[in-house]
């Protein structure tokens, strides 16, 4: 990843050491009497666009747990900056890769402050980018609703490729040359 460049919205909002971007979704599986969910973590470089997607997980599961067991963190460096939402308590488990975990601050009702304020719009304008991509994901008719027994053990390989499509779409790539 040497030598790459943020983009500009990166840039503009000051994470020049972003490496990722990470967020998790669900999908719905039939199963013989209620639907499964099952949880993917798809994580985004700088360059706004899926590059790791974690085996999916079924039942209940966090996702701390996720990221642990993903292989994830075996790809950061000492000094990256890993951005995500607020309930990504992952903090510890960077701390041991050198790496720093960027969120919105959490906060007790009432006792936001301009600071926090502040931080929490940057965060979100970076992440808006990461949300379209997953709503992009589940647009393919195949991951909408409950998805099919018979296409359960498919289902890692589906939304691989699915993510790659999402990958080519025109605006996305012209959003990641946006250097």
């Amino acid at each position: 990843m040497e030598g790459l460049k943020c983009p500009k919205v990166y840039r503009d909002i000051k994470y020049e050491k972003l490496r990722a971007i990470i967020d998790c979704t669900e999908f719905n599986v039939e199963k013989p009497s209620l639907p499964e969910h099952i949880q993917i973590i798809g994580f985004t470089f700088t360059v706004c666009h899926f590059n790791f997607l974690s085996k999916l997980y079924t039942g209940c599961i966090s996702d701390k747990e996720i990221v642990q067991a993903s292989g994830f963190l075996e790809l950061l460096q000492p000094g990256d900056c890993v951005m995500a939402d607020k309930g990504f308590n992952i903090q510890d488990l960077l701390a041991v890769c050198n790496a720093r975990l960027i969120a919105p601050p959490i906060l007790a009702k009432n006792k936001e402050s301009a600071h926090a304020s502040t931080a929490t719009r940057r965060v979100a304008r970076a992440r808006v980018h990461v949300e379209s991509m997953i709503r992009k994901l589940k647009c393919y008719r195949i991951l909408k609703g409950v998805i099919t027994l018979s296409l359960k053990g498919y289902i890692t390989s589906i939304v691989s490729v699915s993510a790659a499509l999402v990958n080519m779409q025109p605006i996305l790539i012209r959003f990641a040359s946006d250097f």
